[in-house]
């Protein structure tokens, strides 16, 4: 469908000729025509939801409550509705233009991206390890040390058969046909846990890796560099609330993982939690992105580490400090690109 085509005949906010299981963002008043490859994202600054209208070289940046009041657009017209699920779409794609598709998340709860082969096979050996932890915490312990590759369940003939034992135990326990049932269930698990250990790599392994590196950085610097120095100190502890956060999500869902058996008792109901976490850390990971990307892209003496800084605490400022305490952002990017020639106060 052509950015800004609509149907003249639609009520509501999906439209009769979207593919099945698909919803296209339509919107129908003039507003949104009358400038040709307006789109909508999220402000870097407050995480506000904005129309972005293209101007020769630059580009006009629109509240989206504000023109939804300017032009009166009442939330439960068409187009309110169609607003609303732009802004839930923001959470999980970084931009959305009229004739896009909406996200899976948003139109069936499916996930709109994919694991990786690696994240599979890595639920699949947790799920396995939590079935030997039933009957074996011992030997599951020993299968832990491995449990990137899963190797020490492959070639240890001893994991291998307590592995049988819990399988054939948990056909009486589930009243399932055989052990091969039993493994099969797990696999179909696995598929949904893959976004778990995804997730875990590139959001809570990526913010473990910045305060290590926020660390590391603070411990060279010279203690006259006292704005640098204490702009290292406040994101670190910052992100480390953060990663406190993340961490706690994370350890619910290992839970999920240990408790084995209810698991494959009544998987619809545990899995409907994994998905809800799934969809709420892909969000928080949509809002780190940015941050984590640019930390990636910057080596320790690159002249854009310090910028990489200030914008990592405007990020968690407006995350974790009262307004109050939040600093001039602006001076504090040119007082971090001085070093310690500049001093700062706020």
């Amino acid at each position: 469908m052509p950015p800004g085509s609509v149907n003249d005949t639609q009520s509501t906010p999906s439209a009769s000729a979207d593919p099945p299981g698909e919803m296209t963002c339509t919107l129908e008043h003039p507003v949104f025509r009358r400038f040709p490859g307006i789109g909508f994202r999220r402000s870097p600054l407050d995480g506000e939801v904005v129309m972005v209208v293209p101007m020769a070289e630059r580009e006009a940046v629109l509240p989206l409550k504000g023109i939804q009041q300017e032009f009166g657009i009442a939330e439960d017209s068409p187009d309110g509705r169609m607003l609303a699920l732009v802004a839930e779409s923001l959470g999980y794609v970084t931009a959305l233009h009229p004739g896009d598709p909406l996200p899976a998340e948003v139109v069936n709860g499916a996930a709109s991206w994919s694991p990786e082969g690696a994240h599979r096979r890595r639920a699949q050996v947790r799920l396995r390890i939590a079935l030997l932890g039933w009957q074996d915490p011992e030997a599951a312990q020993r299968a832990m040390r491995d449990i990137e590759s899963g190797g020490r369940l492959d070639s240890d003939p001893e994991l291998r058969t307590a592995i049988q034992n819990a399988s054939r135990k948990a056909v009486n326990e589930l009243g399932c046909a055989g052990p091969d049932e039993v493994i099969a269930c797990l696999d179909r698990l696995a598929e949904d846990f893959a976004y778990v250990e995804a997730l875990r790599d590139r959001l809570l392994v990526r913010v473990q890796r910045l305060i290590a590196r926020a660390q590391r950085i603070g411990a060279t610097l010279h203690r006259s560099d006292t704005v640098r120095s204490d702009a290292i100190r406040r994101i670190t502890r910052m992100a480390e609330t953060a990663l406190e956060e993340l961490s706690a999500r994370f350890r619910k869902l290992d839970g999920v993982y240990t408790e084995i058996i209810p698991l494959l008792r009544e998987p619809e109901t545990r899995l409907a939690f994994v998905q809800e976490n799934r969809d709420a850390l892909y969000r928080t990971l949509m809002g780190w992105e940015p941050i984590l990307g640019e930390w990636d892209g910057v080596r320790e003496g690159d002249d854009l580490l310090w910028q990489a800084v200030g914008n990592t605490y405007q990020f968690l400022a407006r995350r974790y400090l009262a307004v109050a305490e939040w600093p001039p952002f602006g001076v504090l990017r040119q007082a971090l690109s001085r070093g310690r020639e500049s001093a700062m106060r706020w």
